[in-house]
């Protein structure tokens, strides 16, 4: 009994060891020296579901293992925006219990400071954007019948810069979302190519062929496991650059390739091309170039790769860029593929048309500006 209170004092006082105890009931009954502070900033009579909201069910299957006498780890514990592992180990010694002792180890990949600020701007304000377009919607059919021409001219330009800020706010929160990690990808098996083609005609729709987007499969069935919602936020945002840099008439071309055990996908434009100087900047959230041949409506918010690039590591691929002055750009978006199990369900079938079924929906969003 005394050389397991001499090591929880010990660790309970180290500096670097960011340790608590609790009860069996999950109520904290002393903190360590380093998780009285940021992020955690425990203290003694706060239970764990309060730190962690939403651990109930983490908590219940810790209890059965301790129960056991055995030691508990679970990395699904959150103190926003840090993904924390929990190690949980209660002492015993005869008929008696001492306190459980919980070592947190925090993830290293948090969200920055201005990030988190923008994230919770966004959500303040994406409701009071939406009402607004609901509201200048209203107006449109009775300037109709009025056939007041100019005042629908006004409107229209009002639609726009209201779907331009739900553009940003919309991406914003889609990159914080995958900084901090609150983005838990849901991979299905799936057959790629059906479902590129299925979201290359979705995209197609919904440009009202203002830009021709064109698909090229692989020529053989590339079946793997992908996020659906995940993958098609990244394509959308590919295609949304690729037509948003491309010439008016010229088309954008997207293309599935195997090669061994990966699937490449590529979209490819015909626009005027990224200086060699500037490749290295694509992938940096909010850059854009200041001498771009588009309008600052097209050029988007600077994010759409940084997003790509994140929603491909969560795949274990990557995102690849090559271009050429006036002669165009191909982003490649690269995914493993794995093999099927026996025991794996298989396959499921995608339906995209779900993307086009809201009009506020990310894709409307995106492409508002090049329906036209």
């Amino acid at each position: 009994m005394q050389t397991a209170q001499a090591f929880i004092t010990r660790i309970m006082s180290d500096d670097h060891a960011l340790s608590f105890l609790c009860d069996r009931s999950f109520t904290i009954t002393a903190v360590g020296k380093r998780a009285a502070g940021p992020p955690l900033k425990l203290s003694p009579g706060l239970r764990l579901q309060e730190v962690f909201p939403g651990s109930d069910s983490v908590l219940a299957l810790a209890g059965e293992k301790l129960d056991k006498g055995a030691l508990y780890v679970s990395t699904r514990f959150e103190v926003f925006p840090v993904l924390t592992t929990i190690f949980m180990l209660q002492f015993r010694e005869e008929q008696d219990h001492l306190p459980i002792l919980c070592l947190a180890e925090l993830g290293e990949d948090t969200l920055p400071a201005p990030w988190e600020a923008l994230s919770l701007i966004t959500d303040r304000y994406r409701t009071p954007v939406f009402n607004l377009l609901n509201s200048l919607d209203a107006l449109e059919i009775p300037l109709q019948q009025a056939e007041e021409y100019q005042a629908l001219q006004r409107l229209d330009s009002s639609l726009g810069e209201c779907y331009h800020i739900l553009c940003t706010i919309q991406n914003v929160r889609d990159y914080a979302g995958l900084l901090c990690r609150e983005t838990v990808p849901r991979f299905v098996w799936l057959e790629l190519g059906s479902w590129l083609e299925q979201a290359v005609q979705s995209v197609q729709t919904a440009l009202r062929f203002s830009r021709q987007v064109r698909f090229t499969g692989a020529g053989e069935p590339v079946l793997t496991m992908f996020d659906e919602k995940l993958l098609a936020l990244a394509m959308f945002q590919l295609l949304s650059n690729a037509c948003a840099f491309s010439p008016e008439g010229s088309p954008v071309t997207v293309r599935l390739r195997r090669r061994e055990n990966t699937a490449q996908i590529t979209v490819t434009d015909e626009g005027d091309g990224i200086p060699q100087e500037d490749l290295s900047k694509v992938f940096d959230p909010l850059y854009t170039r200041y001498d771009a041949p588009v309008s600052e409506e097209r050029m988007g918010t600077g994010l759409g790769l940084p997003i790509a690039q994140k929603i491909a590591e969560l795949h274990g691929g990557r995102v690849m860029i090559t271009s050429k002055r006036h002669q165009g750009t191909t982003v490649a978006l690269t995914l493993p593929i794995r093999e099927p199990d026996l025991q794996d369900k298989l396959p499921l079938r995608s339906d995209s048309a779900r993307y086009l079924t809201d009009r506020y929906s990310p894709l409307q969003i995106l492409f508002h500006h090049l329906k036209k």
